[in-house]
């Protein structure tokens, strides 16, 4: 055996024995909880993060369905009013870190991105069954940001401090470094259109429908931004619920809006703007 060969079977041998024998999930403790805004992004978010934009402008699209409910089905039609158009901006968070009284809104604090993507839902609990949620509509992530290397995007020209250990991970690199991973605001994705009806059929019941603008955060988790909800929906079979909603962008106020067509006894509307 030769010298490189022996010192190659030594590396794998030491490797093995100081590896565990067997572990599971279950073994691993979980991590210590973060506050939601300021966790970091996991791998799985990181690589979400670091996806490629949509090809195109944001549209949602709804599904085709025939002009009578399926056999023993009722339907839930969805007429949207409106611009139908709903958009965010980088910083849209319901919750941010509180300021001191003597803190000052720098022109960069005010256009940090925090808002990496969004997505829009419909879904619906059948009063009978109220621990099962169907998901009755999920449009596709639409990314408003994407992570890259400051030197990438012209940012962060100074030069790196001496001594900074890129590789092993011993000193963070500054947020002014062109080697630092910064966010990009994609400001041509930031509003999305809605088409002019949503339609669905479901089982004869009572229900409770909800829609929401959900928002991924820095961290790479999601949170509610715009909610509407209707109760009280009543399904027939072979025949169509008509729901009114509103999606509008007045200036700066977003108005989104879910109620029924018919008396105000059948079904309690909700809203949530902004």
């Amino acid at each position: 055996m030769s010298r490189r060969s022996s010192i190659t079977a030594f590396v794998i041998w030491t490797f093995l024995l100081s590896a565990p024998v067997c572990g599971t999930l279950a073994d691993t403790p979980p991590p210590e909880p973060q506050a939601e805004e300021d966790a970091p992004p996991n791998a799985d978010a990181q690589a979400l993060l670091s996806a490629p934009p949509p090809v195109r402008p944001p549209v949602i699209e709804s599904a085709i369905l025939p002009d009578k409910p399926a056999a023993g089905k009722g339907r839930i039609a969805i007429d949207v009013g409106g611009s139908r158009r709903w958009c965010t901006f980088p910083d849209d968070r319901v919750m941010k870190p509180p300021e001191g009284p003597k803190a000052q809104k720098t022109q960069a604090s005010r256009n940090a991105v925090y808002t990496f993507g969004y997505q829009f839902t419909i879904a619906a609990v059948e009063r009978s069954h109220p621990d099962e949620t169907l998901l009755l509509f999920e449009s596709p992530v639409f990314r408003t940001a994407v992570m890259r290397q400051a030197a990438k995007l012209g940012r962060g020209q100074k030069a790196p401090p001496k001594g900074l250990n890129i590789g092993g991970g011993a000193k963070a690199v500054p947020e002014d470094s062109p080697l630092a991973i910064v966010p990009l605001w994609q400001e041509e994705y930031r509003c999305v259109t809605l088409p002019p009806s949503l339609a669905f059929d479901l089982d004869p019941g009572t229900y409770d429908v909800y829609m929401a603008f959900d928002i991924m955060l820095r961290s790479g988790s999601w949170t509610h931004r715009s909610v509407a909800f209707v109760t009280d929906v009543g399904v027939e079979a072979g025949t169509a619920t008509r729901l009114e909603a509103t999606v509008d962008v007045v200036g700066p106020r977003r108005d989104v809006e879910l109620k029924s067509d018919a008396s105000p006894a059948s079904g309690s509307p909700g809203a949530a703007g902004r």
